[in-house]
This record gives C-alpha cells, sequence and structure tokens, in this order.
C-alpha cells in the first residue's frame, strides 16, 4: 500500500500544473469569456458557440480530474479497481484530453501513464 501511495503522490505531483489550470484558471476563463459576450451582445452566435465550448470542456476535464482521484484511490486503498469505474474513467478521460490542447496532453502525461498502468494491470476483484 505504500508502494502505491508514493507512486500515485508522485504522478499526481508531476502533473499538478494541469490540475491546478483546470481548477483554477478554467472558471476564471470561463467567467471573463462570459462577461465579454454580455457586455456585446451584438455577436451573440460567436459567444453562444464559445461558451458552449468552454462549458463542456470545463465539465469533461472537472469530471476526469474527479474519476481520476476515486479510481487511485481504490487503487491505492484496496489495491483492485472494478471494471465499471474504469471503463466511465477511460471514456471521460479520452473526451477530455481530446478536448484540450496538445500543450495540455503533455503536460498531463504522467497522470495518463498512471490511469494507463491502473487499466490495463491491476485486477478487478482483491484476491483473497
Amino acid at each position: 500500500m505504500k508502494i502505491r501511495l508514493i507512486t500515485f503522490m508522485t504522478f499526481t505531483f508531476l502533473s499538478i500544473f494541469p490540475l491546478y489550470m483546470s481548477f483554477e484558471v478554467k472558471p476564471r476563463h470561463l467567467a471573463k469569456t462570459f462577461a465579454e459576450c454580455e457586455l456585446s451582445s451584438t455577436d451573440i452566435g460567436r459567444c453562444d458557440k464559445k461558451l458552449t465550448s468552454l462549458a463542456i470542456s470545463g465539465s469533461l476535464v472537472w469530471s476526469a480530474w474527479v474519476l481520476y482521484f476515486i479510481i487511485c484511490y481504490r487503487w491505492v486503498r484496496f489495491g483492485c479497481v472494478s471494471k465499471k469505474i474504469r471503463i466511465i474513467g477511460a471514456t471521460v478521460g479520452t473526451f477530455a484530453l481530446l478536448s484540450v490542447s496538445p500543450y495540455g496532453m503533455i503536460l498531463v502525461f504522467p497522470a495518463v501513464c498512471l490511469m494507463l498502468y491502473i487499466h490495463f494491470r491491476v485486477p478487478y476483484i482483491a484476491k483473497a
């Protein structure tokens, strides 16, 4: 359990910048875009598209990080992760990665590697 905890903390620490960006900067960027669009309502179609894409991208990224922590908690605590949560995490994580820039994909690479390891190497149920 200690090795799994150290591994989780190391890979999460290596991905701390994108984690900060998704929970601190993205909401501010969304609020700023909303304020700009509210002030200049002449081009409402462009603003609507931009706000929708930012909101979808933000919710996908936040959901992916929440699932990352749930999966890692179950892996560290119990040594196994159920198939259902893995599939949900893989789906949401893939869509979240596709919604960010390539620079963001590079920064979050350690967390992705840990998820790939858990997805393909960790058992579904604990051994008796």
